[in-house]
């Protein structure tokens, strides 16, 4: 095999290694005399410029065997070649007797053919759910798989690590089998470790790296056990394996061409693995080709068992048998009990903090109800309600951080609720008037900060103390309380007005009054000195933060940098600790090069040739990672993350269409991203759309798109009728459903050919028009679409074309 040992890594018994003749042999696992073989595949993307009528299976060739056409899912890349072919295969389930394996919304909660209706990835690939849950896909509102661990095909960076908690459960066959988490299993985006016995013997349920690198077969056994299922067992083993096919690098104990053509027979999908990508095996034909669904179109493509696909050389096979799916014990229908009716709650209103002795109103009540207030986003509070007569009564403990306002009352019995619009308002405390008796010390000098301590009554911590005096700006700080006392710090500017100024404290809006005087005495009068500055330079349209060394520096100083001709920029500095802080912002048009630094004390200047220079801005050329949500509907506005490099506030956010004008949004920098909204005309055409950033006239280019959704219903086709269906001929046809539209276009279309279009002529709710169906039209069952201005009908309706096979 020329495998070249690389080294023994921390795990006992596993090797890293490297094979010139498979890249994707990277570890080998010494266990009880035998050694095992750990490979990395994926992320297995289409070839460039992938043809997909190449290899095209011959369906109606007289040997071919494949499962039922209609219920077999094909699917575009979604994250990972082995998560995509096991969504395949339990999409195939999912169709079939085991319904729990997806649940969400789409096609009715039952898989559909193709992941065409969730659009593309951000990188113009598939996306699927059940692949890789992400928010805002199938109705989902929170991080899913693809949005914690998934950044680029290749990488090996997990988004959510040091950012964020990853989502729970795990939801997706992506989490299930490892694929892209790097920093649990070490698998690169679009990565799944598949393991096998070099011997040629199936390896059943391997486990034993399932926390470093985590097998994707026994990964789908986990998914399985996740939907309520089971995996067969022969006695001896869990039916979920991977093998070595017969003749790879020479074994006899492989498996067969036999044994997968039993499989196919037997109803089961077979997963294929070739060198660096796994793709389904659905049917075979001839003496020793197999039907595929390769991960990269929705067609059947044939292979030789044994051979290589686009230079993948054919190495493996997945194999999973499940239990029949268990049959639901009828649950017997109980007497339903009455929802409980809230008619009103006494008192209404309480304070925060407080405890509230209620009595509830109303109907069917049970002693020992739970009792709810409840606000949006908020923590419900609740009361065990005791039956008197006919009310119910209890307490409520109001938390003293409870949000204030109106709070929703409810009910609950034995998951029974009361839905009746009965409010109880939850207001602030009183708050208690502050009373000033002191302040220590009672005199502070300008241009330093001064920590007091406020003496008194009824004083509250985070209250605003607050020196004032007629004519000049309040000096304010907030209160620490301590042993009945404020404590704090006030900053006082150098330019502060000498001499006596009151003290007051305000709590709320309730302020003291007890002329309690503090005197601000006369600031230094040294000159100040300036030894550093740091940065000593910064650019055109940034804003610096600086620090300034010196001697006599005081607090509220102004800070100028000065150049012959120009006007001053100004910072008003103040002082954390021994030096002067502040911020500049440099004007973008500001000249370029050296400033002076001087810093302005009551009209006391430094002058110590200490200098600052401005410089030219780099150009930074915006780059887009994704945006989040990545889709949006027409007519609605939608509130948007741009993720990515070198953004600039007010950067202007682009959706662009060859067809249609540019949809534009003003981007607001927050954490070096940009945040905004996207309003979406009516009129704009459903798909996707190129998201750019333009700053200054440079634009990203990086291929992130935005799909414009249709609103409203789509159309539906029930049935369909034609005069004569034959290549060569005119068609004349009507279609039944629902949410027609005059001019609609219908699609006639088949694997492998170019889709026959009509417009549709709306007559009492069905379509009529006719089809011209061309002489080189292959026969067949074709399938029939609607589409209402980019609304697709998805309903799997079928017409036949007669006629002689080509």
């Amino acid at each position: 095999m020329g495998i070249c040992t690389i080294g023994v890594l921390a795990e006992p018994n596993l090797v890293e290694v490297s094979d010139a003749n498979d890249s994707t042999l990277k570890l080998l696992s010494y266990e009880d005399g035998r050694v095992i073989e750990g490979r990395l595949i994926g992320p297995g993307l289409p070839p460039e410029n992938w043809d997909p009528n190449k290899n095209l299976a011959d369906l109606n060739d007289v040997s071919a065997q494949y499962l039922d056409k209609n219920e077999v899912p094909a699917m575009s890349w979604s994250y990972g070649c082995a998560p995509t072919s096991a969504t395949m295969l339990f999409g195939y389930l999912d169709r079939n007797g085991y319904p729990n394996m997806y649940t969400g919304p789409t096609n009715g909660g039952v898989f559909p053919l193709t992941n065409a209706v969730w659009g593309p990835s951000f990188e113009g690939n598939g996306q699927c759910p059940l692949t890789a849950s992400q928010n805002g896909l199938d109705g989902r509102t929170t991080k899913g798989h693809k949005d914690d661990y998934y950044h680029a095909y290749g990488s090996n960076i997990d988004p959510y690590f040091g950012s964020w908690t990853e989502h729970t459960p795990q939801d997706s066959l992506g989490d299930f089998m490892g694929t892209s988490m790097y920093n649990k299993y070490q698998s690169t985006d679009g990565g799944t470790w598949i393991w096998t016995d070099p011997e040629g013997f199936p390896l059943y349920d391997y486990t034993t790296h399932d926390d470093t690198q985590r097998d994707g077969m026994h990964g789908m056994k986990l998914f399985v056990e996740s939907r309520g299922y089971s995996v067969a067992n022969d006695g001896q083993h869990s039916l979920n394996y991977n093998q070595l096919i017969y003749g790879y690098n020479g074994n006899t104990n492989g498996f067969t061409y036999d044994q997968y053509k039993a499989e196919i027979d037997a109803g089961y999908p077979v997963l294929i693995q070739v060198r660096g990508h796994t793709m389904l095996g659905v049917g075979y034909t001839g003496t020793d080709q197999i039907i595929i669904h390769n991960t990269w179109d929705y067609n059947k493509h044939t292979m030789t068992w044994g051979g290589s696909y686009e230079g993948m050389q054919h190495y493996a096979v997945g194999v999973i048998h499940l239990n029949p799916a268990p049959t639901p014990t009828p649950t017997p229908t109980p007497t339903p009990e009455p929802a409980p009716i809230v008619s009103s709650i006494t008192p209404d209103s309480g304070e925060a903090g407080s405890e509230i002795l209620y009595t509830i109103t109303g109907t069917n009540f049970l002693n020992g109800a739970i009792i709810n207030l409840t606000k949006t986003d908020e923590t419900n509070i609740t009361s065990i309600g005791s039956l008197n007569g006919k009310d119910l009564t209890g307490t409520f403990t109001i938390p003293p951080d409870a949000t204030l306002g109106s709070w929703n009352v409810s009910v609950n019995q034995n998951g029974r609720y009361s839905n009746d619009d009965i409010l109880f308002t939850i207001t602030a405390p009183p708050v208690p008037v502050p009373v000033v008796t002191g302040i220590t010390p009672e005199s502070g000098q300008a241009g330093f900060a001064v920590n007091y301590t406020i003496i008194g009554s009824n004083l509250m911590n985070g209250a605003w103390v607050n020196l004032s005096r007629e004519g000049q700006t309040t000096i304010a700080s907030i209160g620490t309380l301590k042993d009945e006392t404020l404590t704090g710090t006030f900053y006082l500017p150098v330019n502060t007005l000498t001499g006596p100024w009151n003290v007051s404290v305000n709590q709320n809006g309730q302020v003291s009054t007890d002329n309690i005087l503090f005197t601000i005495t006369p600031a230094p009068t040294d000159t100040p000195v300036v030894t550093l500055i740091h940065p000593d330079n910064g650019e055109k349209g940034t804003e610096v933060i600086y620090s300034i060394t010196g001697e006599h520096l005081l607090y509220g100083a102004i800070v100028n940098l000065t150049h012959d001709g120009e006007e001053n920029i100004t910072s008003y500095a103040y002082i954390p600790g021994p030096g002067l802080f502040g911020s500049f912002k440099i004007p973008s048009d500001a000249l370029t090069g050296p400033w002076n630094v001087s810093v302005n004390q009551n009209g006391l200047y430094s002058n110590d040739d200490i200098q600052f220079t401005i410089t030219d801005s780099p150009i930074h050329v915006p780059v887009v990672h994704n945006i989040t949500p990545d889709s949006g509907l027409q007519g609605e506005s939608t509130d948007y993350l741009l993720q990515g490099e070198n953004f600039k506030d007010g950067a202007l956010v682009n959706l662009s269409h060859p067809e249609q004008g540019n949809i534009t949004s003003t981007g607001n920098l927050s954490e070096g991203n940009l945040t905004g909204t996207i309003t979406i005309p009516d009129d704009a055409l459903p798909g996707p759309w190129n998201v750019t950033v333009n700053q200054s006239g440079l634009f990203s280019n990086d291929n992130v798109q935005f799909i414009v959704l249709p609103s409203g219903p789509f159309p539906v086709v029930h049935s369909v009728v034609m005069s004569f269906a034959a290549p060569g001929k005119g068609s004349g046809f009507v279609v039944y459903g629902e949410n027609f539209e005059n001019g609609a276009i219908v699609n006639l279309s088949h694997p492998g050919e170019k889709n026959i279009t009509a417009i549709g002529e709306l007559v009492k709710g069905t379509l009529t028009g006719t089809f011209m169906i061309p002489e080189s039209c292959r026969p067949g069952l074709w399938n029939v679409t609607v589409n209402v201005k980019g609304k697709v009908s998805n309903d799997n309706i079928q017409y036949p074309i007669k006629g002689k096979l080509r």
